[in-house]
Formats: C-alpha cells, sequence, structure tokens
C-alpha cells in the first residue's frame, strides 16, 4: 500500500482516481510470440477485475501503457463479465492488489 499511496492519491484507504489514468512504460527481450493475457489486475473489496491491451508489443522496443480507471475498460477476473460502475468503484475503494504483467513470452530474457 505503501507504493500506491506514491503514485496516488488515497484517503482513508480510497483510491481516489476514478476517470484517472495508470501509466507506465515496459520493454522485455525475447522473442515474439502471441501471448495474450491480462495487463493489470485490480482487485479490493472482494471485486477483481482487470485489464487486457489490444496492442501487440514487440521485444526491445518500449511499450507505453496507458489505462484509464472507468468501468468500460475492464472485466470482471473470473468470469469475463461486465464491470459496472459499482464494481469499479468498489474495487478502487479499498485495493488489496495491483499487478502489472511483466512476462510477454515463455523466452523472456528480462522486462525494464
Amino acid at each position: 500500500m505503501k507504493m500506491l499511496k506514491k503514485i496516488f492519491f488515497i484517503k482513508k484507504k480510497k483510491l481516489l482516481a476514478y476517470g484517472g489514468f495508470i501509466r507506465f512504460t515496459i520493454e522485455y527481450d525475447g522473442g515474439v510470440e502471441d501471448f495474450r493475457s491480462l495487463d493489470l489486475r485490480i482487485s479490493g473489496n472482494r471485486i477483481n477485475i482487470y485489464y487486457v491491451s489490444e496492442e501487440r508489443m514487440q521485444p526491445g522496443r518500449p511499450y507505453n501503457v496507458s489505462i484509464q480507471l472507468t468501468e468500460e475498460n475492464f472485466k470482471r477476473y473470473g468470469d469475463n463479465g461486465r464491470v459496472d460502475r459499482d464494481h469499479m468503484l468498489m474495487a478502487l475503494t479499498n485495493i488489496e492488489l495491483m499487478m502489472i504483467k511483466a512476462k510477454y513470452v515463455r523466452n523472456q530474457e528480462r522486462v525494464r
């Protein structure tokens, strides 16, 4: 939670970022393959949501990710269902887990 406080404004365990963006840059070294999986997962208040990018990464090239924190950009983790505004706000109110994908291919050498 300390790291999240550095990234977002958090007040009384609530992430005050609905509609804001999570931005990061990632680059990996290794092979090229079609390896689609979730790019970001957020869990809070027993609500698990995830985001999958439509873009394909290439090794050795920086990939700038910008994800707007709104319900239309996420799906429910587990059943791939639609996320409504209530789900989104509940997950952001008490974030217990935030994971960013770091493995893009099976034979990946490193990620930055």
